[in-house]
């Protein structure tokens, strides 16, 4: 019994082209919004701020200010392009991030507020604040949530069941 050779060879064409195809459709839907741009800064005397920026949603410029904070690099600015995931951040840390599709949606701790970043709302210490471009939000000591709120979930303990 011979094997047939060409039909073998065109089905395998056939499946490169349609998962090159499909590969590159799937890509291009999952960059195409582009990713959060992060301004971390200080001003001279030490207290942080952040800038939000996400071009293809409209949001422009919302600056979070940690008023009561402080921070060594003073006069300092950072921009972080959020496309990559676990990307260093100057300062603060990551709760969690899904970016399989840009922008995505991020979560970090910074000085003991939960900040929240979505398409559709922001999320400033469990409360939603919709996105308005030029705002500035002032955050002080007295808004943050207890540090046992903020830790994230322990991926090793599972529950017992």
């Amino acid at each position: 019994m011979r094997f047939p050779l060409l039909p073998a060879a065109g089905v395998f064409v056939a499946a490169t082209l349609i998962y090159f195809a499909c590969f590159s459709a799937l890509e291009h839907m999952r960059l195409k919004k582009g990713p959060w741009l992060l301004e971390f800064a200080t001003d001279p005397v030490g207290v942080p701020s952040l800038t939000l920026n996400q071009p293809s949603l409209g949001i422009n410029r919302v600056q979070l200010i940690f008023v009561g904070e402080t921070h060594t690099n003073l006069g300092t600015r950072a921009e972080i392009r959020l496309d990559r995931p676990l990307t260093p951040l100057p300062f603060g840390e990551r709760i969690s991030e899904d970016l399989m599709f840009l922008p995505g949606t991020l979560a970090l701790n910074l000085f003991g507020h939960e900040i929240e970043l979505a398409p559709r709302t922001l999320v400033v210490n469990r409360k939603e604040v919709p996105w308005q471009n030029n705002q500035v939000i002032r955050l002080t000591p007295t808004e943050k949530l207890p540090p046992e709120v903020l830790k994230p979930p322990n991926p090793k303990k599972r529950p017992i069941l």
